[in-house]
């Protein structure tokens, strides 16, 4: 288990680095000759790296940054898109452009990952998120759907979307409450579900914007004409970070979606963001550098250089 804060990032090098936050220093590389990486996640007590790519899953140690994989997978069809793992580590989950969302056993051999479950649509996977409960996926696809997959009853169905059309959700996040699920679309718009439905509400009132696992939300505009890429809540919950096509990255208020402050790192394209433990500051990834940012006033305070094309994927582990 590791004990201090790390980050991880991918790019077109291709390599995966791994990054010293507080110092800013890069550790050490893994190379990835074998396509781009689409994804990248961290189990929950940093020891383990988690990488998707063209037709291929692969875990590596976090702590040795060793070249070779300690298991992977390579029967999937085209891209990983996403994965992630179940809090203890006992299976991780993906989704990819070959239309199925699974979950992989890593209780196995030792020798390679075993494909445990199935979830099988009709269109490509965008992002899938784990519920804080264990026990439900939510993951969207490019053809406009939004599913959630209880885990329990091996049963998938659809969360109400509206009339969003020719937009969809390009990336999901959910609150750490698990009461929320929040979404981005490729036409820079937010949603928001409320997963308890009426009776989850506080004070009984209607929030803007948002809809339940039967009503359909209202998208909000967020980045007029532009593809949004990420979506991430803060640990203690109260902020969203939103990334897109164009140079700002959206700290919105999850509760009224009111934008708190646009941070900007000179980049056009930012693909990906991660807050730090306290909520107080902003990992993001654009071009061929990533930036801790102070979420409140948008001050630079770490510049982590050594890419040298633009980065795909980041991902931090930044213990309490």
């Amino acid at each position: 288990m590791n004990t201090r804060s790390f980050a991880v990032s991918a790019s077109y090098d291709p390599c995966i680095k791994y990054w010293d936050v507080a110092r800013g220093k890069n550790m050490g590389s893994i190379p990835h000759p074998e396509s781009q990486i689409n994804c990248l996640s961290l189990t929950e007590n940093g020891s383990q790296i988690g990488v998707g790519s063209w037709q291929r899953v692969a875990i590596f140690d976090a702590e040795t940054m060793a070249a070779s994989p300690l298991l992977a997978f390579e029967v999937i069809s085209k891209n990983i898109t996403a994965l992630g793992f179940q809090s203890e580590g006992r299976w991780m989950f993906t989704g990819g452009e070959d239309e199925t969302c699974r979950i992989f056993d890593m209780r196995g051999n030792g020798l390679s990952l075993a494909c445990q479950r199935m979830c099988s649509i009709t269109s490509s996977v965008q992002s899938v998120v784990l519920h804080p409960n264990q026990c439900e996926l939510f993951f969207c696809d490019s053809g406009g759907g939004v599913y959630c997959w209880d885990l329990r009853a091996g049963t998938h169905e659809n969360l109400p979307l509206g009339q969003i059309s020719p937009n969809f959700v390009t990336n999901l996040a959910i609150h750490p409450s698990g009461h929320t699920l929040f979404g981005i679309t490729s036409h820079g718009k937010v949603v928001r579900w409320n997963l308890m439905g009426v009776e989850g509400k506080t004070d009984g009132r209607e929030v803007t914007g948002e809809g339940s696992r039967t009503e359909s939300p209202i998208p909000i505009p967020l980045f007029p004409s532009h593809y949004a890429l990420s979506c991430n809540v803060s640990p203690d919950g109260r902020l969203i970070a939103i990334s897109s096509s164009s140079n700002r990255v959206l700290i919105l208020d999850s509760k009224t979606l009111e934008i708190e402050n646009e941070l900007s790192i000179g980049a056009s394209w930012i693909w990906n963001t991660a807050f730090s433990c306290d909520s107080s500051k902003l990992l993001i990834g654009g071009e061929s550098r990533l930036s801790m940012v102070d979420v409140s006033t948008n001050r630079p305070l770490i510049i982590y250089e050594g890419h040298s094309k633009p980065i795909t994927a980041l991902a931090m582990y930044d213990p309490l």
